[in-house]
C-alpha cells in the first residue's frame, strides 16, 4: 500500500483503517499525539498516491477510528480535545465531500469529557461504533 512518508509527512497517531469497495481508507492525527489534525485518507490506485477525503476533521483531536457499513458509508470517531475531550461522530457525504455530524447539529455524542487517568488503559480505543442489522449506528 505504500510507506508512511507517502500518507503524512509528520509524526502521526491514532490511526486506523477499513476498506470500502477494496479501497484502503485511514483515519490519522497528524501532528502531536496530545491532539493534532484528524485526517482522513484513500488510496488512488490509479495514480498509487493517499489522497484526503473531505477536509479535515478536527483540528485539535486524538483517539481516531474509522468503519464502513454494507451501504458503502464511512463513519468516524474521535475525541475532540478543544471541545472538552467530547467524543465526536461524523459521516461522509459522498456528494457533497464533506464530512458531517452523524446528529443533526452537533457531531458530539457525549455531554462530557471521554477520557479518564487510568494509566494502564492510556492505549485504549476510546470509542466504538455498533452498527444495528439495518446499518444504522447506534
Amino acid at each position: 500500500m505504500g510507506n508512511e512518508t507517502q500518507i503524512s509527512s509528520v509524526a502521526s497517531a491514532y490511526t486506523a483503517i477499513t476498506v470500502l469497495d477494496n479501497v484502503p481508507y485511514i483515519v490519522y492525527v497528524e501532528g502531536p499525539s496530545s491532539g493534532g489534525v484528524a485526517k482522513v485518507k484513500r488510496k488512488n490506485y490509479s495514480t498509487e498516491a493517499w489522497e484526503q477525503v473531505g477536509g479535515n476533521l478536527a483540528s485539535n483531536a486524538t483517539y481516531t477510528r474509522i468503519y464502513s457499513d454494507k451501504n458503502n458509508n464511512l463513519y468516524v470517531t474521535y475525541v475532540d480535545v478543544s471541545n472538552g475531550n467530547k467524543l465526536a461522530v461524523v459521516t461522509f457525504n459522498s456528494t457533497t465531500q464533506a464530512w458531517e455530524p452523524l446528529a443533526a447539529a452537533s457531531p458530539f455524542v457525549s455531554t462530557g469529557t471521554v477520557t479518564y487517568s487510568i494509566s494502564q488503559f492510556s492505549g485504549m480505543p476510546r470509542s466504538g461504533l455498533h452498527l444495528t442489522i439495518t446499518m444504522c449506528p447506534i
